[in-house]
C-alpha cells in the first residue's frame, strides 16, 4: 500500500484494524495506487481496489466519467459556487496522473449533466448555461432566447487543447406566462459509433427547432397555459448538421380545482438517452401530462399524474415516470410507456405520487434496465422482486420522500422482466439512484445516495456512510454485492468493464476501480474526514483525515502509539504508509494486483 502525493507530508496518527479500518493522516492531496495499470487480471472472495482523484477544488462537483482502452479515465463536473460555475474536463492516466484539465464556461452559470467518449479519444459534453457569452465554435445554433437557460453541446479534442464544436439548444422565444423565466435544459447525451450526438433535455421555448417530418413540432398546451416538453435529437459528429429533432410531451394535465387549472401546464422532461446499433434512442424520464404519447399494446398505458389545490399554481404536481424507444430518423416512436405507480392520498391532505425514470442502459438484445425514483406505495413490482413493497410512511408532496427502484422492460416495451423497490423501511427516507450498467451476465450494478439506515444490503457488508454501490441478480431477486461508502465517494456514476470489474465516481472526484474476486490484500475505498463520513479529494495541510477500506491492518485492531520523543511513528503493527516516493515501500500489506 503506497500513497504518493504531495512531498514532505507528516504521518500525523495512525489507527488500524483488520476491517473497515481507518488510517488517520496529515496530507495535501493523497491518491492511492495499488495497481499499476486497469488491464491487470482481477485477483482470485471480496473486492480489491484501485484509487484515483480528479480534483475539482472543494466546492466542486464530479458528474460523469469515462475510459478507454490504455485504462485512462476523464472526468467531467463542475467548479466554483453559483451564481458563477464552470464546466471542468479533468482526463488522468492509468497511475491518476493529470493529461490534461480543460475549463470552459461563460459569466453566469455553466453546468455539465451529460457526457460521452467516442472511439479515439472525442469527448462530448451537454448541460445547461445561463451564460451570454458561453464559447460558441462553429455553433449550429449561435442565438437562444436572452436572460434564460440554454442547453448546449460541445466536443472537446482528444489533446484537451480545443473545443472541436460548441453550440447553444434551445429556441429564440422564451416560454410565456409564468414560464417565461426558463428555457431549454440539455440532460444527457449518447452517442453511436459513428460520433453521432442524441440528446435529450426539456424545453419551454416555443421555437424550440425541430426537423420536417419530426414526430412532434409544437410544444403542448393545456388551457392557455405554455409547459416545458422533453425532446430527442441528433446531431453529427462534427456539430454542423441536426439529423433530426422532435420533441417529446403531451398537453393534458389531470386537474382538480377550477380556476387555479388556469396558467398551469404539464412538464415533460428528458433525463437519460441511450442509442442502440440501429440508431434508434431509448429515452426516459418524467411526465405530469395525462396525455403524453404511450403507444397501444405497450406495458403501461395510463398516466398516473393528478394536480389537486393548494399545490401552488408554479408547482407541476405529481408525476410519473415513462420510457420511450425513437425510430432512427425521429419521425415516429417505435414504442412508449408509462412507469410508476398510482397517487397517495389521504383525506384532507395534498397528494403524493412523485416518480421519475432517471437512469438507463441497454443490453445487446435491447432489453431496457431502468432505474429512478417513486413515492407510490403501489409502483409495479415482479413476483420474488428482492424489495416486493415498502413502508407506508407519513409524508406529503413537499416532504421529498423517495422510494428507490429498478426495473428491466423487454425489447419491445409490453412487459417487465423484473422489477422491484430499492427502499429502507425508515420514516422520510430519501433514495437516489443515479447509474445503473449492466454486464454482460445480466446483473445490473447501480450507484446512488441513501438517507435510510436499512436500505437493501448483504449481511457483514461493508457500511460507512449514504452511498452504496450494489449488484442486482439477473431476475432482481438478491443482491450480489452491496457496499456503503461515505458521502463523495461512488454516488454518481457506475461503468462495468468487465463481469468482475467496476469503475465508480464519486461527486469528490475520487474515481474507483473495484476488482471482485478472491482478494486477501488491502482493499482501500478512498480518503474521507477523521470520521469518515464524508470523502475529498482535497485536504488542507495539517487537517486529520481517515482511509478506509478493508484488510488494511491486523486483527484485533491497534491504536496509536508515540515514540520516545512524543511523535507519530511512521509505521504501526508492520503496516507503513509513505507519502514520498524517495522512500523504499516496505509496507508487509501487499497490493492486491500482485
Amino acid at each position: 500500500m503506497q500513497l504518493t502525493p504531495a512531498p514532505n507530508v507528516l504521518l500525523k496518527s495512525v489507527q488500524m484494524a483488520r476491517h473497515h479500518s481507518a488510517i488517520a493522516v496529515m496530507a495535501l492531496l493523497p491518491a492511492i495506487y495499488p495497481c499499476s495499470a486497469w488491464s491487470a487480471d482481477p485477483p482470485p472472495t471480496g473486492f480489491a481496489t484501485t484509487l484515483r482523484y480528479a480534483d475539482f477544488g472543494t466546492l466542486g462537483t464530479a458528474r460523469q466519467v469515462m475510459t478507454d482502452r490504455a485504462g485512462n479515465v476523464v472526468v467531467v463536473g463542475v467548479i466554483g459556487t453559483l451564481p458563477e460555475t464552470q464546466i471542468a474536463v479533468t482526463k488522468l492516466d492509468n497511475t491518476g496522473h493529470v493529461v490534461f484539465r480543460f475549463v470552459f464556461g461563460g459569466n453566469g452559470y455553466n453546468d455539465p449533466s451529460g457526457a460521452a467518449m467516442d472511439a479515439v479519444g472525442n469527448v462530448y459534453i451537454g448541460g445547461v448555461t445561463s451564460a451570454d457569452d458561453f464559447p460558441l465554435v462553429n455553433a449550429l445554433i449561435p442565438k437562444t432566447a436572452p436572460k434564460v437557460n440554454a442547453g448546449f453541446v460541445a466536443k472537446l479534442d482528444p489533446t484537451g487543447g480545443h473545443l472541436v464544436f460548441s453550440t447553444r439548444i434551445g429556441g429564440v422565444a422564451p416560454g410565456i406566462g409564468p414560464n417565461s423565466a426558463h428555457g431549454t435544459d440539455v440532460n444527457a447525451l449518447a452517442l453511436d459509433a459513428q460520433g453521432n450526438v442524441y440528446v435529450t433535455g426539456t424545453t419551454f421555448a416555443t421555437d424550440f427547432p425541430v426537423t420536417s417530418g419530426a414526430f412532434q413540432t409544437k410544444l403542448g398546451t393545456y388551457l392557455t397555459a405554455t409547459q416545458s416538453d422533453a425532446f430527442v435529437l441528433k446531431l453529427s459528429s462534427p456539430g454542423d448538421r441536426l439529423l433530426y429533432s422532435t420533441l417529446l410531451g403531451g398537453g393534458a394535465k389531470n386537474c382538480s380545482g377550477g380556476s387555479i387549472c388556469i396558467g398551469v401546464g404539464s412538464a415533460d422532461v428528458g433525463l437519460a438517452i441511450a442509442v442502440d446499433p440501429g440508431g434508434q434512442a431509448t429515452v426516459v424520464g418524467s411526465t405530469t401530462a395525462t396525455n403524453f404519447p404511450a403507444t397501444p399494446g405497450a406495458f403501461q398505458t395510463q398516466c398516473n399524474c393528478f394536480f389537486q389545490p393548494p399545490v401552488s399554481s408554479m408547482t407541476l404536481g405529481p408525476s410519473t415516470g415513462f420510457v420511450s424507444r425513437m425510430n432512427a430518423t425521429g419521425t415516429a416512436l417505435v414504442w412508449s410507456t408509462f412507469l410508476g405507480g398510482s397517487i397517495n392520498a389521504d383525506p384532507g391532505r395534498i397528494l403524493g405520487g412523485q416518480g421519475a425514470v432517471s437512469a438507463l442502459a441497454l443490453d445487446d438484445a435491447g432489453n431496457v434496465f431502468v432505474t429512478g425514483y417513486t413515492a407510490s406505495l403501489d409502483f409495479p413490482v415482479t413476483p420474488g422482486a428482492l424489495d416486493p413493497a415498502v413502508t407506508r410512511q407519513d409524508f406529503n408532496f413537499f416532504s421529498g420522500v423517495q422510494y428507490g427502484f429498478a426495473a428491466k422492460l423487454n425489447a419491445t416495451g409490453t412487459a417487465l422482466l423484473y422489477s422491484t423497490y430499492l427502499a429502507g423501511k425508515g420514516q422520510n427516507d430519501i433514495t437516489s439512484i443515479r447509474s445503473i450498467a449492466p454486464d454482460s451476465q445480466g446483473h445490473a450494478w447501480m450507484t446512488g445516495t441513501t438517507t435510510s439506515p436499512d436500505f437493501p444490503s448483504l449481511p457483514g457488508a461493508l457500511s460507512l456512510g449514504n452511498e452504496f454501490l450494489i449488484e442486482l441478480e439477473t431476475d432482481a431477486s438478491r443482491l450480489l454485492q452491496s457496499y456503503r461508502l461515505p458521502t463523495g465517494s461512488t454516488g454518481q456514476s457506475v461503468l462495468v468493464l468487465t463481469p468482475r470489474n467496476v469503475l465508480t465516481l464519486g461527486s469528490s472526484g475520487e474515481v474507483l476501480l473495484w476488482f471482485f474476486g478472491d482478494a486477501s490484500g488491502p482493499a482501500l475505498g478512498g480518503i474521507a474526514n477523521a470520521a469518515a463520513t464524508t470523502v475529498s479529494g482535497r485536504v488542507a495541510p495539517g487537517e486529520i483525515v481517515s482511509i478506509y477500506g478493508v484488510r488494511l491492518g491486523p486483527t484485533p485492531g491497534v491504536g496509536l502509539r508515540l515514540d520516545a520523543d512524543g511523535r507519530v511513528g511512521t509505521s504501526l503493527a508492520g503496516v507503513q504508509v509513505l507519502f514520498d516516493r524517495s522512500e523504499e515501500h516496505t509496507s508487509e500489506l501487499q497490493s492486491p494486483c500482485n
